[in-house]
């Protein structure tokens, strides 16, 4: 970076400012993945065991979603927001990246039986989550919890998002809003430990 902004205070050649962008890049790359690889210290208190467990697990497996999760509990352990859509969404997030991973459209489609539910594009997180545990051989009763749970995070995000949109009054609504949110991050963090088979 201090090549570059030297390069910018004088009259270079092209080549000079691509070959420094170059070399930028190689260095970025090397910071990004020793940033997401390092063990990131918790500053959520009375974090739940098994969210810890959650966390750690998605970091070897899908990074991206280790951080969403741990984002969203960071976020709800504050007592005022303004707005308590952004935990909410990353919960999803995580939840939506992890069935992604374990089980990818074209698998969950390519099973016997399997049938597109009506107004959908692909597989349902219900689908997605009843393919990853079936596949485990988990009798079905035992799977039907999750899979309930699933739904649930389903209805519980839509009514949370229409309410965010059909409220008038922020402030008087904020306490509800986090209570919503933090429905969600119990939803979730079943769910997960099912599929991440944490316990």
């Amino acid at each position: 970076m201090q090549q570059l902004l030297q390069l910018s205070h004088k009259n270079s050649a092209t080549n000079k400012y691509k070959e420094t962008l170059k070399e930028l890049k190689k260095h970025l790359v090397l910071l990004d993945s020793r940033l997401v690889s390092a063990p990131v210290r918790s500053v959520v208190s009375g974090r739940q065991n098994i969210d810890t467990k959650i966390v750690s697990t998605l970091r070897a497996l899908l990074p991206s979603a280790a951080m969403s999760y741990e984002q969203a509990l960071i976020d709800l352990s504050q007592t005022e927001r303004l707005s308590w859509r952004g935990p909410a969404t990353d919960l999803r997030e995580a939840l939506r990246e992890t069935l992604d991973h374990l089980a990818p459209d074209g698998d969950v489609i390519a099973v016997q039986g399997y049938k597109q539910e009506k107004d959908t594009h692909g597989p349902t997180m219900k689908q997605k989550v009843r393919y990853v545990l079936r596949s485990r051989d988990v009798a079905r009763n035992k799977s039907a919890t999750t899979e309930d749970a699933t739904s649930a995070i389903d209805e519980a995000l839509g009514a949370f998002v229409r309410s965010v949109y059909t409220r008038s009054s922020v402030s008087t609504h904020t306490p509800t809003s986090k209570d919503e949110a933090l429905r969600v991050l119990d939803l979730v963090r079943v769910v997960l430990s099912e599929l991440l088979e944490v316990r």
